[in-house]
């Protein structure tokens, strides 16, 4: 278990780990041997992707929460965003084995958990972390596609819907 929990660590911070320097190929070579690792661990591809879907869920839940924090976010937009995220994220659960859901239910309780513990929003609150939030095609413009209004990138473009947070 210990090992298990070291690999999913290891395999979401050696890309960051790479020097500037290295290659294209080089990265690629480690991005595959990542792959790799990430499909021993969890053979079933539904799995992989229901983790992926809750990691963007509770980012999103997450954000929409800050923006609520530092007033840039209204109620209604922040639900907006929650359901949105939820919907994409039964919709994965319900592909699921039966048997799996169960397994998907407590993945992301634990995900949720994580994101509040991990960083106090608090932090984010201050004026210069409400700042960072609001820079123009940030965070706070990513998160506010999921409201499906529009919303224009800082070059004045049209966001994509949903962007990814």
């Amino acid at each position: 278990m210990r090992f298990r929990t070291f690999a999913l660590i290891a395999a979401a911070f050696v890309p960051s780990l790479l020097l500037p320097g290295q290659s294209s190929a080089q990265r690629v070579s480690v991005q595959e041997e990542i792959q790799q690792m990430q499909e021993r661990l969890e053979p079933d591809p539904l799995r992989r992707i229901f983790k992926a879907m809750a990691v963007q869920t509770v980012a999103l839940e997450r954000l929409a929460t800050i923006g609520q924090l530092c007033r840039m976010v209204s109620d209604e937009d922040a639900q907006a965003i929650r359901r949105n995220a939820a919907g994409i994220l039964e919709a994965h659960k319900n592909a699921l084995h039966p048997e799996d859901q169960l397994w998907a239910g407590t993945y992301l309780e634990g995900m949720r958990i994580g994101a509040t513990q991990s960083g106090i929003l608090k932090e984010d609150r201050d004026e210069a972390g409400c700042g960072r939030f609001a820079q123009a095609g940030g965070a706070l413009m990513r998160v506010m596609t999921w409201t499906d209004k529009p919303q224009y990138t800082k070059e004045g473009l049209l966001a994509s819907p949903r962007m990814i947070p």
